[in-house]
């Protein structure tokens, strides 16, 4: 098993995957309750490409976005 060693999307970089729980966190507590919705994974030479609608609450989705991690 490895873990994600940089994740990414169009805001920000993460190192490490300490790093990226912690933002994780931040997340949740800015936004309680919101969740993400994976549509696709795509995964292809040591990288992940995630795509996913956020949701802000149980039914009305706020906006698509994607992540990719390389893994290490």
């Amino acid at each position: 098993y490895s873990y994600c060693s940089t994740a990414t999307n169009p805001a920000e970089e993460f190192h490490g995957y300490e790093s990226l729980v912690v933002h994780v966190e931040q997340f949740q507590q800015r936004m309680p309750g919101a969740y993400f919705e994976n549509h696709k994974l795509f995964w292809h030479h040591g990288q992940v490409l995630s795509e996913w609608t956020l949701f802000k609450n149980e039914s009305t989705p706020s906006n698509d976005g994607a992540y990719v991690c390389a893994l290490g």
